[in-house]
């Protein structure tokens, strides 16, 4: 069977989570649960500096992929998924590329933010 091209996106950005060591894992879909749930979920494991304890912790991800060129088809209840992981602390990306989550863990920030991509 033939991959669509958001199915490429989503391989690609299983790479970039499995080269950072992620957990991570994708919810089934099956109308018994919230409208709008990213694609992918996950945790980073995140370092935390010497003078905050020297542990290593990790961040909440949620990951909405879209097919290249097609951020904009992103949906209202998914924008509001993004945006109550951000506001609740983790990461929230929106991505066409894999370049794009992997450039959002390496500069994530330790509090909430949405990466909308380009």
């Amino acid at each position: 069977m033939a991959m669509t091209p958001e199915g490429r996106v989503k391989q690609a950005v299983r790479k970039v989570l499995q080269d950072y060591k992620c957990y991570y894992f994708f919810p089934v879909q099956n109308g018994m649960g919230r409208t709008g749930i990213p694609d992918i979920i996950g945790c980073i494991p995140t370092v935390i500096t010497p003078d905050m304890v020297g542990k290593t912790i990790g961040q909440f991800v949620a990951i909405e992929t879209k097919a290249p060129g097609k951020l904009r088809n992103v949906t209202a209840n998914q924008r509001r998924e993004l945006g109550m992981v951000a506001d609740s602390g983790g990461l929230a990306v929106l991505a066409d590329k894999a370049e794009t989550v992997d450039q959002a863990i390496k500069g994530r920030p330790l509090v909430g933010e949405v990466i909308w991509g380009e």
